[in-house]
């Protein structure tokens, strides 16, 4: 059987408590990394999510791009999300076992970055599998699930626009007989 890690990035939104039930209900599990100015919109539904044990990583605060910010300000788009982040988990009565961080748009922040997050006991995940729900039409979608592999960390996406295909991409993947595991 192969294996697949479940990420999903930009949460959470208005259908994420709907996520994190159809995922519940197919026994699957996830990493949502979650934007900070969102968070503080939607507590319940992080408290929910963390409750039901699925797992919040940091996305930062405001979703900027890392290429080219200043140290400090990269520092408090990470520490306000993860102050956020840990305050739910505390919430929660959950022990929040890993420190998960991606970078917006993927795009990696330099050493400086990088060193500061493994001195705050940061874990950075990146992905190998985009499903590129996002603005990508549907056929095209569902047909490039053939390419996911063994062990491949996939990226969907929180987003309004596209929820309406999360429940049948994670159906054809179902179907597709993978492992899910979580990170």
């Amino acid at each position: 059987m192969r294996n697949i890690y479940l990420t999903i990035n930009d949460g959470p939104t208005k259908n994420f408590r709907d996520k994190i039930d159809f995922l519940k209900s197919k026994n699957i599990t996830a990493v949502f990394f979650c934007i900070g100015l969102l968070i503080q919109e939607k507590y319940d539904d992080i408290i929910y999510a963390i409750k039901n044990d699925f797992v919040i990583g940091n996305h930062s605060f405001t979703h900027c791009s890392f290429n080219g910010l200043n140290y400090k300000t990269a520092q408090d788009e990470i520490s306000k999300t993860d102050d956020l982040i840990e305050k739910l988990y505390k919430i929660s009565n959950k022990v929040r076992k890993s420190k998960l961080f991606r970078y917006p748009y993927g795009i990696n922040g330099g050493d400086d970055i990088n060193k500061y997050l493994k001195e705050n006991g940061y874990q950075i995940i990146d992905w190998n599998y985009n499903i590129g729900e996002v603005g990508a039409e549907k056929k095209y979608i569902l047909d490039k699930l053939v390419c996911i592999k063994d062990n491949d960390i996939i990226l969907m996406h929180d987003v309004v626009s596209s929820h309406y295909l999360f429940k049948e991409i994670i159906n054809r993947l179902i179907e597709k007989d993978f492992k899910w595991k979580i990170i």
